[in-house]
């Protein structure tokens, strides 16, 4: 989804303040360009009110290139306005021709290193842990990620580009044989004993706002922009955000992201943070397990999360080869594609993983 102030002009602020005024009333009814100010966030659109009563501010989320995607679009509103009445998402105030009003969240978004803090893993287990209890009215079959790296690949891999520099790039990313890698994946997704549940499939560091000193036990995280959310395994959710810790995206400069393999979490690391999650999911179901059984348990889906992080790096090596032909953002999407591939080929090579 593109939320940007060109998206906002488009439809126009007076436009939207009407909206407003319409679909969350209260002192919104008395509102008008004078006494609000649009500010301008991270690809959205904050709307504050000079009055003093709640909700003084609500994010505005304009619909870009994803309008297009109908069906898409409806089942991502549907998935935020349900988890938003759960507060397990921002609160939905809204919707108007071509966006929509949501609570806004009084934080920012997590660091990549901050993800390998002890006290963000602790309480973002607990997050995957909520979110996977979560029951959607969407398809309950976990095909989320095969069914998208499906839909993807024929297009991703019959590319031609006029770049001599980017043809050559894409031609190194086709070396790497990616229908076998295809293969691989189809093998490993179909022999997964991971619990189906509704994913985010997208979990990371841009996605997760954290309202507070994210060392401090008080400090709270709230997942955002649900867009690829859908019936997953769960391991693949856990294994996407794993993967996450490796690529930062807060970059200025090409190719506008930095990558280090290395920050893969450790098995400590993984450990800790899976221990949380299982914990915290016996809790949800009321399900009482010793210390063997979680112990078991906690080892079966490490190694289920091990296998489908080689899932995760596909997918979005596909997509971002599709992304490299039709996205206007100024991103490295074929560098990205590449460094990817690297990860996959770093992960299938892990000990103890086969």
């Amino acid at each position: 989804m593109a939320e940007t102030n060109d998206a906002l002009v488009a439809v126009g602020k007076e436009n939207v303040l009407n909206y407003c005024k319409q679909v969350i009333g209260g002192i919104w009814e008395k509102a008008d360009l004078t006494n609000v100010q649009f500010e301008t966030v991270r690809l959205s659109e904050n709307l504050q009110s000079t009055n003093n009563n709640e909700p003084e501010k609500v994010l505005i989320r304009v619909y870009g290139e994803t309008a297009a995607k109908g069906q898409l679009l409806l089942q991502e509103s549907v998935i935020v306005s349900l988890l938003g009445e759960i507060k397990l998402a921002p609160k939905i105030y809204g919707f108007f021709p071509g966006g929509r009003f949501e609570e806004f969240l009084n934080g920012r978004t997590l660091k990549t290193s901050e993800l390998q803090l002890q006290n963000v893993s602790e309480k973002m287990a607990v997050c995957f842990a909520n979110l996977h209890q979560a029951c959607m009215p969407i398809s309950k079959k976990p095909t989320w990620s095969s069914d998208f790296i499906d839909r993807l690949f024929d297009s991703a891999t019959t590319i031609t580009f006029n770049d001599k520099n980017k043809q050559a790039r894409y031609e190194e990313i086709l070396s790497y044989d990616l229908a076998a890698r295809r293969d691989e994946i189809r093998d490993i997704l179909q022999a997964c004993n991971s619990e189906a549940c509704f994913c985010h499939n997208d979990l990371q560091e841009n996605n997760i706002i954290v309202c507070g000193d994210p060392t401090s036990a008080d400090a709270s995280f709230h997942c955002i922009d649900f867009e690829y959310g859908g019936y997953n395994y769960s391991a693949f959710d856990l294994a996407n955000y794993f993967c996450e810790w490796c690529y930062d995206y807060n970059c200025d400069k090409p190719p506008y992201f930095t990558y280090c393999l290395d920050d893969y979490p450790s098995d400590k690391q993984q450990i800790h943070f899976l221990s949380c999650y299982l914990k915290k999911q016996y809790q949800l179901k009321k399900v009482l397990v010793d210390e063997k059984t979680l112990s078991s348990e906690l080892r079966k889906l490490q190694l289920e999360v091990n296998r489908l992080a080689l899932a995760s790096h596909l997918l979005w090596t596909i997509w971002a080869c599709v992304q490299a032909k039709m996205s206007n953002i100024e991103f490295g999407y074929l560098e990205y594609s590449l460094a990817r591939l690297k990860g996959y080929m770093r992960q299938k090579n892990r000990p103890n993983l086969w």
